[in-house]
């Protein structure tokens, strides 16, 4: 066996990463640092009108799997209203966002392949200490801070917000 291969990892219900952006948190159960640099996992949990601006990955793809509530997603130029059990997958280099329509929190579980896409939100959200209640609303950095930190991520967004 390589001694560069990762070793198993369990993490705990209540285990993991948990960082917030603008009141979206991401609780992150595996990185790269646990998987080799292979992918992440985390579970999103997003509240009502919450989501990313339109974005799109030149490194990862990304795939969501919704858990509760009822997702918007911008997949190209259409778009599409998915609720639990779904799963949509998005490859690199494709625009698309999401936004909760619901009227309460909804959960997904989203995986990134290859890992490290839990260093953009390292960066530009606020560690979440209390997952129990509601995440911390850390607002967005001012718009060329945020662009640039979208460019060393591997992340373009056409319709970044301005602070």
């Amino acid at each position: 066996m390589s001694s560069n291969a990762p070793s198993p990892v369990v993490v705990a219900p209540d285990g993991g990463t948990a960082l917030t952006v603008v009141g979206d948190l991401l609780t992150f159960k595996l990185g790269a640092a646990q998987t080799g640099g292979k992918f992440c996992v985390a579970v999103g949990e997003i509240k009502p009108g919450g989501g990313p601006p339109p974005h799109a990955h030149r490194n990862e793809d990304e795939m969501f799997y919704i858990l509760e509530g009822t997702f918007e997603f911008l997949l190209g130029d259409r778009t599409e209203v998915h609720g639990p059990g779904t799963t949509v997958f998005v490859p690199k280099g494709n625009l698309h966002t999401f936004r909760n329509v619901g009227n309460t929190t909804g959960k997904f579980v989203s995986l990134h392949t290859p890992g490290g896409f839990e260093a953009f939100f390292e960066e530009a959200g606020i560690e979440a200490t209390d997952i129990g209640t509601s995440p911390p609303a850390a607002p967005l950095p001012d718009a060329g801070t945020l662009l640039g930190l979208l460019a060393k991520h591997g992340m373009e967004s056409p319709k970044a917000p301005v602070a």
